[in-house]
């Protein structure tokens, strides 16, 4: 009787050690795990510095789209570069601000491909842009990018 209580008390504890094992292994690792690293953020060298944004203030192509106002001036880049402003008179708080940063930079990290190079591009946005849903903010960027004759094959 001792003999069969002690199998069975091993093979319950072998069992729950594994399965513990697992629990604590159940944690995503990308190394061990193969996957690749995912990018999140816009590339650096698809951002603009601060010193750039004044540049492209001066002498630049501006208009007005759904979402704000985009700045657009021919850049000695291979890349065109971004930048997005968010003035408080359109959300006071911080992180409503920033909401819409992440939205338009994810966008056009997704859309790099198909942007046309050699442009500094900042955008302005309007009130009515944190009033989209993300997939509608995404539609009418695309809209935006469009018009103002960004996009490759749809000019």
């Amino acid at each position: 009787m001792s003999k069969l209580f002690f199998e069975c008390a091993s093979n319950f504890l072998e069992f729950f050690s594994n399965t513990l094992l697992f629990v604590i292994r159940d944690t995503f690792d990308p190394i061990r795990d193969g996957f690749e690293k995912r990018i999140v953020a816009l590339p650096r060298e698809f951002r603009l510095k601060r010193k750039d944004v004044r540049n492209v203030f001066r002498g630049s192509r501006r208009f007005s789209a759904d979402t704000g106002s985009f700045f657009l001036k021919k850049s000695g880049f291979e890349n065109s570069r971004f930048g997005f402003g968010v003035p408080i008179s359109v959300a006071k708080k911080a992180n409503a601000r920033n909401k819409l940063r992440r939205m338009a930079s994810e966008w056009v990290r997704i859309h790099l491909s198909s942007i046309i190079s050699g442009f500094d591009v900042f955008v302005v946005f309007k009130k009515e842009a944190l009033s989209y849903t993300k997939k509608e903010f995404y539609k009418r960027m695309e809209g935006s990018f469009i018009k103002a004759g960004l996009l490759k094959g749809r000019l």
